[in-house]
């Protein structure tokens, strides 16, 4: 009896994602086909219950997509496949699932792929600024390790100056993605970041006050934005806060062509002002884990 395959995508048959589209339509013999709506967990869980028949699942696109996947895979114990057609983020190695719910971002457990297809040469096509926001789950090593030491002497919380070593090592990695090579590099450090966050079993070394200050930016715009240039947009600010290497962190950003100046996303700075003002008392409101957040006034 043949598999059957749902094909879960932020890609459409029209426009800027057309030819990557039908190459990825080429790969597979797709049964169904799902275009991801939002990543909203009530969403989430009506896709779940109506993905029942399936054999095989294929998370196709950027993060979204294959995190979509990843939940349907989990939910119906069924096979997912991440087929990345950008490496805007790390979503093909995590084993869990962003949702947005109640006004944040939330991880939740699902599943790893039990199998990913990486064509370099399909992803090198698509436009650099997808693939370089890549790079933003990695620099923010920056900025979290310095909050995750930060809360090691406010808190006491555990800290590994190994983890943290190895991590920070990463970021003398970071180059241009304009060559098959410098994918691979990106590639390469999303992987490893994934892996010593699994190995803390905590995401520490990564994610910090620049993750959460993305998270609260983006309900505030009218329009989205790629999850890394918010993150880059993040790591700048919060660096500033941290006084924290600002020029090292905003001079390699720069070199690599990642978009991080609010201007430059087409965001006013009355807007960063004001998520700057709110973030003490959206961290606070979250219980996100200590950062420098927790030193900032409240507005």
């Amino acid at each position: 009896m043949r598999e059957t395959c749902l094909l879960v995508t932020n890609l459409t048959d029209s426009g800027a994602t057309k030819v990557t589209y039908r190459y990825v339509k080429e790969r597979f013999v797709f049964n169904g086909e799902i275009l991801v709506q939002s990543t909203r967990l009530k969403y989430l869980e009506d896709l779940a219950k109506k993905c029942t028949k399936w054999d095989i699942v294929v998370g196709a696109g950027g993060g979204a997509a294959i995190d979509v996947a990843k939940y349907i895979g989990a939910k119906n114990k069924i096979e997912a496949i991440a087929f990345p057609t950008i490496l805007s983020t790390d979503a093909m190695y995590t084993s869990s699932t962003a949702t947005r719910q109640q006004g944040t971002v939330r991880y939740i457990p699902t599943k790893k792929p039990d199998k990913i297809i990486l064509d370099f040469d399909l992803i090198l096509r698509a436009p650099y600024r997808l693939n370089v926001a890549g790079w933003a789950d990695v620099l923010s090593i920056h900025t979290a390790v310095w909050d995750w030491k930060l809360a090691a002497e406010k808190t006491h919380e555990s800290f590994s100056p190994e983890i943290a070593e190895i991590a920070l090592r990463l970021l003398d990695k970071v180059r241009k993605v304009d060559t098959k090579e410098g994918l691979m590099t990106l590639n390469d450090c999303l992987k490893a970041e994934v892996e010593l966050c699994e190995r803390l079993g905590s995401a520490r070394p990564e994610e910090g006050s620049e993750h959460i200050f993305a998270y609260l930016i983006e309900s505030h715009l009218s329009k989205a934005c790629l999850h890394g240039e918010l993150v880059a947009l993040g790591i700048h600010e919060l660096s500033r806060m941290q006084r924290n290497r600002v020029d090292f962190i905003a001079n390699l950003m720069d070199e690599i062509g990642l978009t991080y100046r609010a201007q430059d996303l087409g965001i006013e700075e009355r807007i960063v002002k004001r998520v700057l003002e709110e973030l003490p008392e959206y961290s606070k409101r979250h219980k996100f884990f200590y950062t420098v957040i927790d030193e900032m006034s409240p507005a």
